[in-house]
């Protein structure tokens, strides 16, 4: 149940942010399986032009 909360404000913000519905959830969702999200905006927009997500494994 808390992590459903979680995930609705996650989506939330995003969706304040700017980002689309599909990729706010999707985004959501990585958020939780404790990737970190980086998101780049435009400076003189302030919309979002890059969502980068990072995984906790590396890359072999």
């Amino acid at each position: 149940m808390i992590d459903l909360v979680i995930r609705a404000k996650a989506v939330r913000r995003f969706l304040r942010l700017g980002i689309p519905t599909i990729q706010a959830l999707q985004t959501a969702d990585k958020l939780m399986q404790g990737r970190k999200v980086y998101v780049l905006r435009d400076k003189d927009t302030l919309k979002p032009n890059l969502v980068l997500t990072i995984g906790r494994n590396h890359i072999k």
